[in-house]
């Protein structure tokens, strides 16, 4: 006899067993939510790992640009005899990176095509580059010393007793004992339309060498002498800036500046206190060993300026008869209390900022026999 509701027991246990084991089951409504959110993490991981390798990226850059080396910055401080102060240098490590390219030529005319190599004799009275010539080989600066610039005449450096700078005046008497002629400092090249005139500002230059250095004597007229600045912004005050070309046939139609074109800030400080100074604003070589000597006195329209650059700077042995590019100019401001650069006039009537080719020619002259 069986007992009531006996067959209840195995019907119930086969129940839950069939509950349990459908909880159990992956039924196809439940993947869908499972699935689509695999997807969306698979796309997130996707979109990501684009994004980390197609992210932006500078510019390729076709040239790669050479790192500016340190100016060397040398402030005189020490009298060696009236109204005389000498440079002495500092490390290069310690001074600040050059000025790029400044705002301050920004009007100034474009240079017309590449000037024609040319010799002394062709280009005595020449003021204005013409044609467009070959690049020069290598050994043209050997072969030929008086490759020059058609920009204005040729400035001849007389060769003069040595001894570097003592005073204005010592390095003056040495230059005319040399036979040194002045060269015009005459030619807005900068803000022409500020330039009142050779009276607000003009002047003089008497160049020479020797064995060990390069001499400058600048002889400016300014009407308001103003120079509150120093260091890479001494060019905002009167001051005078030489452009040095070492290798004038090698690189005779590079329109940019390489480690052969020297730039050179010359200040003579207020005029009041041991402050002549000057920047080196070199944009691509180093220079060697060496420091400016420097000396500067005021005048009754102006002040003068004298210099001795050595060779060793320049990286250059100076030959008789060997030419090199160049160029002279002086900046004038005749605002008190402020550091503006109102105008420049230039050796060079064409001289243009980090431009070698609109430079002049500097002549290292035979000695006198």
């Amino acid at each position: 006899m069986r007992h009531k509701g006996g067959s209840a027991l195995p019907d119930r246990q086969a129940a839950e067993e069939m509950r349990t084991l459908g909880r159990r089951r992956l039924r196809p409504a439940a993947l869908i939510p499972l699935v689509a959110g695999i997807a969306l993490v698979i796309l997130a991981i996707g979109a990501l790992s684009w994004m980390l390798v197609h992210r932006d990226t500078p510019p390729t850059v076709g040239q790669a640009v050479e790192a500016l080396p340190s100016p060397a910055v040398v402030r005189a401080a020490t009298p060696t005899a009236a109204n005389t102060f000498v440079a002495v240098a500092v490390p290069l490590a310690s001074i600040p990176p050059p000025p790029g390219r400044q705002p301050r030529d920004t009007n100034t005319v474009t240079p017309g095509p590449p000037p024609a190599i040319a010799t002394a004799a062709l280009l005595a009275n020449t003021t204005m580059a013409t044609g467009t010539p070959p690049r020069p080989s290598p050994g043209t600066a050997a072969a030929n010393p008086a490759v020059v610039r058609p920009n204005g005449p040729i400035i001849r450096a007389a060769p003069i007793a040595g001894g570097g700078v003592t005073s204005v005046d010592d390095l003056r008497q040495r230059l005319l004992a040399g036979g040194a002629q002045p060269a015009p400092l005459d030619t807005p090249v900068y803000g022409g339309s500020n330039w009142g005139g050779p009276q607000d500002l003009s002047g003089s230059l008497w160049t020479g060498w020797d064995a060990s250095y390069l001499y400058l004597l600048v002889k400016v007229t300014d009407d308001i002498f103003v120079q509150e600045s120093s260091g890479i912004l001494l060019y905002q005050g009167d001051s005078v800036e030489l452009q040095f070309d070492s290798d004038l046939a090698g690189d005779f139609t590079s329109r940019v500046y390489n480690d052969d074109d020297w730039q050179i800030g010359l200040s003579p400080g207020n005029l009041l206190s041991p402050s002549p100074s000057w920047q080196w604003w070199s944009y691509r070589g180093v220079p060697g060993p060496g420091a400016i000597q420097m000396a500067a006195v005021r005048d009754s329209d102006g002040y003068t300026l004298a210099a001795a650059v050595p060779w060793t700077m320049l990286r250059v042995e100076p030959q008789p008869g060997a030419t090199f590019g160049f160029a002279v100019n002086v900046n004038d401001n005749d605002t008190p209390g402020t550091l503006e650069q109102k105008s420049m006039v230039s050796t060079s009537p064409v001289r243009q900022l980090n431009d070698p080719t609109s430079w002049g020619t500097l002549q290292l002259a035979e000695p006198r026999r």
